[in-house]
């Protein structure tokens, strides 16, 4: 492991509605630049906006947050994974089997407040 998170939608979402929990354990990591977003969440947060006020807020915020490209390879991870779980009898939406895939590539930590991560063999999972 090496200290980098992936901030799972969930979180973001607390952090922006100024959850006092989630602000603290955000603001020491974005000031370490330990925290990284994945193409798939940036678009879950977009398609949540309800204005233009809120969408100026997520986009200069996300701006200045570490990317992580997904590669042909991560998302045949992707599908493998999803696969793997539903022959296990678990469902869970291909968004999240993503940013799974990309979490455990990177050998990060995923931050999230979705208990179904928990589900999903080999990813390291932080819940707050």
């Amino acid at each position: 492991m090496n200290g980098k998170i992936i901030v799972d939608t969930s979180i973001w979402i607390e952090y922006f509605k100024n959850n006092p929990c989630i602000v603290d354990f955000m603001e020491k990591r974005l000031l370490e630049d330990t925290v990284y977003l994945v193409g798939i969440i940036v678009s879950e947060l977009i398609q949540g906006i309800k204005n233009e006020k809120e969408r100026e807020i997520i986009r200069s915020n996300l701006d200045a947050i570490n990317y992580i490209d997904m590669k042909f390879e991560d998302w045949v991870k992707t599908g493998d994974l999803s696969n793997k779980l539903r022959q296990g009898g678990f469902t869970i939406p291909l968004t999240d089997i993503a940013i799974a895939a990309a979490t455990m590539e990177n050998n990060m930590i995923l931050v999230t407040r979705d208990k179904h991560f928990n589900k999903v063999p080999g990813l390291n999972v932080m819940e707050l």
